[in-house]
């Protein structure tokens, strides 16, 4: 973060909101304990451009941060109205809400800034995908991205195949272990491997169509298929790993090794909204997009032009429900922002039920199921290579076009 030349006051601000931070800015919210440190550098850069940056620009001159006023935020929300996104001023105000309640003076933020605002929609952001956020919805040319990638450096290549087939985060695929995570049939992501929240998950190799059977109460597994790319992906990551199996070459640590990636993808290769329209995490919006595609037997949400049946509603909500549970997160809803919002919300009693039968987190009782070829699978962006190369040669990506993953008629039980 580049800060602007301060003045008396601003150094003054500035330097109170440096020890706050220290003496505060680990603790969680709510709970009793440490937060990431990803939010502690997202508080203090909070804190800086709110009280630092904005409030002296709007001629609010305040030296300690005990002196902050009710009319001192409602300024900053009238600011930002006019500069801002719905999420971003939301989020800015949640680290002033923080803030305040290490002090005991919670009622310094508003508790509804619609109140002050000239347009109160400019507060209420919705809770889906307004626009199609996948690289293939972009027409990103993902594949011409990876064989510049790959020209550079082989291992980040196959880094980025780690998000795009697995729908893994930046951090998940730069400490993956594939001898440790590959278990044959799926792939497993442990707390140690650095998911958000410390949550694990399972993600199959296996592509398939799930349907909810209303008379044994349980998910049906209808033509199960093992995805050759995964385990090609898998076969190769294995070639580069080091003596402790990690994928971080000797004689880099994680942020030299994290640094060195960012550079090679995001300004030699130009991964960016800038420049090639998305950056990593759209990868996981097309592992998304792409789950609920094969899983559920039916087109995108941004391609569907006729209302579902009442068989599809239930097929569209088991998809949903098996993705949003690959990608990490908890909340089904989550959902809605990286495949587009549903069409038809699904009955309540499946619902219910289809949470039961996944049982959250990890999918135990279809992963069990592994002797029987009845797996959740997982397919992301389909660019893969036809065979597996020599690691001292460059690596080809192609896209793989010639057959629809969706199509199920020449599919082959496991």
């Amino acid at each position: 973060m580049k800060l602007p030349k301060m003045n008396r006051a601003q150094r003054r601000l500035f330097d109170d909101i440096c020890v706050f931070c220290k003496q505060h800015n680990h603790q969680h919210a709510v709970r009793r304990k440490e937060v990431a440190k990803s939010t502690t550098h997202t508080r203090f850069q909070h804190l800086v451009r709110a009280l630092v940056v904005d409030l002296h620009h709007l001629g609010h001159r305040k030296e300690k941060l005990k002196r902050l006023k009710p009319r001192d935020v409602i300024a900053l929300i009238r600011y930002w109205e006019t500069r801002l996104g719905p999420r971003t001023i939301r989020n800015r105000l949640s680290t002033l809400r923080w803030l305040c309640a290490k002090f005991g003076k919670t009622d310094i933020v508003p508790a509804d800034p619609r109140l002050y605002m000239a347009d109160p929609a400019n507060y209420d952001a919705p809770a889906y995908a307004r626009t199609d956020a996948t690289p293939s919805g972009k027409d990103a040319d993902v594949a011409d991205f990876l064989r510049r990638v790959a020209e550079i450096d082989l291992l980040v290549a196959l880094v980025q195949l780690l998000k795009i087939e697995w729908g893994l985060r930046r951090r998940e695929a730069i400490l993956t272990r594939p001898h440790e995570q590959d278990k044959g049939d799926y792939f497993v992501v442990t707390r140690r491997r650095g998911p958000k929240g410390g949550r694990p998950r399972v993600i199959s190799h296996y592509d398939f169509r799930a349907e909810w059977n209303d008379e044994t109460g349980e998910l049906d597994i209808v033509d199960p298929r093992l995805d050759p790319v995964k385990r090609n992906i898998l076969d190769l990551l294995k070639r580069f790993t080091n003596k402790q199996g990690s994928l971080i070459p000797q004689g880099y640590n994680l942020s030299r090794w994290m640094r060195w990636e960012r550079t090679v993808v995001a300004e030699y290769c130009g991964l960016s909204m800038r420049r090639l329209g998305i950056t990593s995490h759209n990868f996981r919006h097309e592992y998304a997009a792409r789950r609920c595609e094969i899983v559920s037997g039916l087109a995108r949400v941004s391609q569907r032009t006729e209302p579902l049946t009442s068989s599809e509603i239930e097929w569209d909500h088991v998809a949903r429900q098996i993705a949003i549970g690959e990608l990490g997160h908890r909340a089904k809803e989550t959902m809605n922002f990286y495949a587009g919002q549903a069409t038809e919300r699904a009955p309540r009693g499946l619902a219910q039920n289809v949470d039961a039968a996944l049982q959250g987190r990890l999918f135990e009782p279809i992963v069990r199921r592994a002797a029987d070829g009845r797996i959740v699978g997982g397919s992301g962006l389909r660019v893969c290579y036809r065979k597996l190369p020599d690691p001292n040669e460059p690596l080809s990506f192609e896209r793989n076009a010639e057959e629809d993953p969706t199509d199920r008629s020449t599919a082959e039980a496991v």
